[in-house]
């Protein structure tokens, strides 16, 4: 599972991690992952979530599950962009299956340079930990799927995205909402009223526009398969969990199996 849980912004009112914290961890424990990638938690969330996430272990960039995994090493490395962004990871030992592999957590900058240099980053930095082991990279890439970096990624790096491998299309598909609660991306004069909400012209993230717009998805949050394991079932999570959405971000759900 990887979920953008949204840092806590005290001027959200009504949507700040005081309302949000039980719809959170709502989502996390409806789906109960071996696996889970967090992105954005400030240090009050982060406390939250591992207080609430009974038999889970946390890693720099989330948690895994202590019963099934032995942690051998951990790491992390540090994305291109205008801010301090990152990659952590943890190579693990799945002791149902005695095999290796390393699941990794990414929050890429929200600026248009970093994506494809944050995938040819990724592909570099994953390499290296990897060797030939499978892995699981989950994350916020802050750019649809289907463009640059996406495609470097599947392309170039020899990753599989999940949600492809489970059957599914890009085609106005969304994980980020902006607190709409939108399930699927609008079309037409209800697009571009969304965009004006979500990232308007004049605004910070006023380049993801024509980015969304030619790509038609909002699909920003991945979770990337490489070597010998395959994705049986891949979800993203529409439900509510609460009386308020636990983040602008649908978290990302994929069932995977040894091969």
């Amino acid at each position: 599972m990887t979920f953008n849980v949204r840092y806590d912004e005290p001027w959200d009112g009504a949507l700040d991690w005081t309302h949000r914290r039980e719809p959170a961890i709502g989502a996390i424990r409806a789906h109960q992952p071996d696996l889970l990638a967090v992105q954005e938690p400030t240090p009050g969330q982060w406390n939250d979530l591992a207080s609430a996430l009974d038999g889970m272990t946390a890693f720099d960039g989330g948690f895994i599950r202590a019963q099934r995994f032995d942690v051998l090493e951990t790491g992390a490395f540090a994305l291109p962009g205008s801010e301090p962004r990152r990659c952590a990871w943890v190579a693990l030992r799945d002791r149902a299956a005695d095999r290796r592999v390393i699941f990794a957590s990414a929050h890429v900058d929200t600026a248009e340079a970093a994506w494809l240099q944050s995938a040819r980053t990724l592909r570099a930095e994953i390499e290296r930990v990897a060797g030939d082991a499978a892995v699981v990279l989950g994350g916020d890439f802050n750019t649809p799927a289907g463009g640059e970096a996406h495609r470097a990624l599947l392309a170039a790096a020899g990753f599989r995205d999940a949600w492809y491998e489970a059957g599914g299309a890009d085609d106005r598909v969304m994980t980020y909402h902006g607190f709409s609660g939108a399930t699927h991306l609008p079309d037409g004069v209800e697009l571009e009223r969304f965009l004006d909400v979500t990232s308007p012209a004049s605004g910070e993230f006023g380049h993801y526009a024509p980015h969304i717009r030619r790509l038609r998805n909002y699909r920003i949050d991945w979770i990337l398969l490489r070597g010998a394991i395959a994705c049986t079932s891949a979800l993203i999570d529409t439900d509510r969990h609460g009386s308020v959405w636990p983040s602008d971000h649908h978290p990302v759900v994929a069932s995977m199996e040894w091969q």
